[in-house]
């Protein structure tokens, strides 16, 4: 059944297997493209949780602070956390800082700043029967937690 024509031919020959490696250069780029991602993706991570560890660590000190103490006192202690809250973070100016020069710089850290709520910081432990209400208490301590989840991290 077959033709001369047909026998004369010469039967078509199998391609070789297309080998897995080397890769392509597409794949190459393809596989440093999500390394890199990878990596900036650990670092995102590894600094987000850093920061949030150092905001924990700002609040339980926070928490520390004896809140049956007088109100100087209490002040006192607070300014103290802030201070040791700043120095952790490589501002040792603050450290430098008291009265309406400490008030100025908590607020130029934090632009939304209460600043009516942080004045007790100021001056507030230097003045003899300093004397605050719980609800004053209570607000300054929430104004403190916004400012050390803002500027501590």
């Amino acid at each position: 059944m077959s033709s001369p024509l047909q026998q004369a031919l010469i039967p078509p020959i199998q391609p070789e297997p297309i080998a897995f490696w080397p890769l392509a250069p597409g794949w190459w780029l393809l596989l440093l493209a999500v390394l890199t991602t990878l990596l900036l993706l650990s670092i995102g991570i590894g600094f987000i949780y850093r920061r949030q560890q150092r905001q924990r660590q700002a609040a339980r000190w926070l928490e520390d602070v004896d809140p049956d103490l007088p109100d100087g006192p209490w002040l006192t202690e607070l300014n103290l956390v802030l201070k040791r809250a700043c120095k952790q973070q490589g501002h040792h100016a603050a450290m430098l800082y008291h009265g309406n020069d400490w008030l100025d710089y908590l607020c130029a850290r934090r632009p939304q700043a209460q600043r009516d709520l942080l004045q007790p910081l100021a001056d507030g432990h230097y003045q003899p029967g300093m004397q605050l209400d719980l609800l004053q208490r209570q607000l300054l301590l929430q104004e403190l937690r916004r400012w050390l989840r803002h500027t501590h991290g």
